[in-house]
């Protein structure tokens, strides 16, 4: 997706009293990252592949090592997410752009993530 369809997501149910901030990347890159925030947060979105799957984790910004967001995709379409605040998850695509999948997250108990070297 390019930058002005990422910013379309973020902008999405933005005037919403419950949504505190959205974050759109592409799958398995962070090269484009597109974000808005009421609270003024600036979130960091890392991909890598770890062989079996590839895992997004979202930190809290570009020093800390608190994890706010950890998703694992596998191979044969598993999801794993692990939010240590409340959120949710949607998957967007350019082919079914109106439908959209969507899954809430309840927090885990916080942790410190080691940002692997890159």
């Amino acid at each position: 997706m390019t930058a002005p369809e990422l910013k379309e997501i973020v902008e999405q149910q933005m005037d919403h009293p419950w949504t505190l901030g959205r974050l759109a990347c592409n799958l398995r890159s962070h090269e484009l990252v597109e974000q808005r925030h009421h609270d003024e947060r600036k979130l960091h979105v890392l991909w890598r592949n770890t062989g079996d799957f590839w895992r997004c984790t979202i930190f809290l910004d570009e020093v800390t090592e608190l994890c706010l967001v950890q998703v694992d995709l596998h191979d044969d379409s598993t999801v794993r997410v692990e939010a240590f605040e409340p959120c949710s998850t949607s998957q967007h695509s350019k082919r079914s752009r109106p439908s959209q999948r969507s899954t809430s997250h309840r927090p885990s108990q916080r942790s410190k993530r080691s940002r692997p070297s890159q």
